[in-house]
């Protein structure tokens, strides 16, 4: 008889796996919104005198209705006076307080009419012969 041997091999594999998965994510957001407001208030106090214009003197070639000499609500009117004549007469308020407003725009009218050559059978009387301001009374001459 053959000598029996036995022969027992044990192979122990141990495998461990260890798997460590760390995931870490981080998400950091961060939204800042700085609001600055500066408000600047700026008064201005401004001390107004009210200036008040003042009537020519010898106010010859204009008709005036001064209906507010105040510099604030100022409201004079203008035209040219009997006599005279312009295009565009004119008011304009005064510069400094309590001076006097000017006029421009109107002139003398100096347009003549002409006397005619016979007054036979009239009395005439030529008191002014510009055209403007005419005056001349005829009257029938006696006879």
């Amino acid at each position: 008889a053959l000598p029996i041997s036995t022969t027992s091999t044990t192979t122990t594999t141990i495998t461990t796996t260890t798997t460590t998965s760390t995931t870490t994510t981080t998400t950091t957001t961060t939204t800042s919104t700085t609001t600055i407001t500066t408000t600047t208030t700026t008064s201005t106090s401004t001390t107004t005198t009210a200036m008040i214009c003042t009537r020519p003197d010898n106010i010859v070639n204009y008709t005036v209705t001064d209906n507010s000499l105040d510099a604030l609500a100022w409201h004079v009117e203008v035209e040219c006076a009997f006599g005279f004549r312009g295009d565009n007469p004119t008011v304009h308020m005064c510069t400094v307080n309590e001076e006097p407003y000017t006029l421009s725009g109107c002139f003398a009218d100096e347009r003549m009419c002409i006397a005619p050559d016979s007054t036979v059978g009239y009395v005439v009387q030529e008191n002014d012969l510009v055209i403007s301001i005419f005056d001349v009374v005829a009257t029938c001459a006696e006879g």
